[in-house]
């Protein structure tokens, strides 16, 4: 009897470390993705950052390059300055357009972050709930041997004779009979 509820111990215990550590397991990958996006995020500001300005550097050698071949082919006034304004309009909706996508990427990846920040929070939760949930198995589980045990022995003890319910209902039935006549 003994050894079964210590059985039920060891297994309780068992199972509570093993919840315990598959939450530090599942805590420690979440913090090291949410590390990982967060420098992930900080790569593509610089390097967005970084093409920006280079898009913007070689924005402005086009557009000289453009006023130039214009004036050499004689174009002057309001077909010029049309010209050469759709032209700095277009490579300037590039430049943003690429800092946009850089943006939204940045977003991305610091939403990533959070997200596994949250999800090394729920591990510990799911942890600690896990570890609780293998002690109360295992408690229950001890007693339930222990209960199991007891019914048996009390069955073994009781075994050839009457219940004391059966007893105390043939008693009031004698005494009935002997002092109640008219019950009969």
């Amino acid at each position: 009897m003994w050894g079964m509820i210590f059985g039920q111990a060891m297994q309780g215990i068992m199972n509570m470390y093993g919840a315990h550590q598959q939450g530090k397991q599942n805590a420690s990958m979440y913090a090291f993705q949410a590390r990982q996006d967060e420098e992930n995020a900080r790569a593509v500001s610089l390097e967005t950052s970084l093409a920006e300005d280079t898009m913007r550097k070689q924005n402005r050698k086009q557009l000289g390059e453009l006023e130039a071949r214009l004036a050499e082919n004689g174009l002057s006034g309001s077909t010029f300055d049309r010209v050469f304004s759709d032209s700095a309009s277009n490579l300037e909706q590039d430049a943003l357009n690429l800092r946009y996508e850089g943006q939204s990427r940045w977003r991305n990846y610091k939403n990533s972050a959070a997200m596994n920040r949250y999800g090394v929070t729920m591990s510990k939760v799911n942890a600690r709930n896990a570890m609780w949930q293998a002690g109360l198995n295992s408690a229950v589980g001890a007693m339930s041997s222990y209960a199991m045990y007891n019914a048996g022995n009390a069955a073994a003890a009781t075994k050839g004779t009457q219940s004391l319910d059966t007893k105390q209902a043939q008693n009031i039935m004698n005494y009935q009979q002997q002092y109640a006549p008219w019950t009969r």
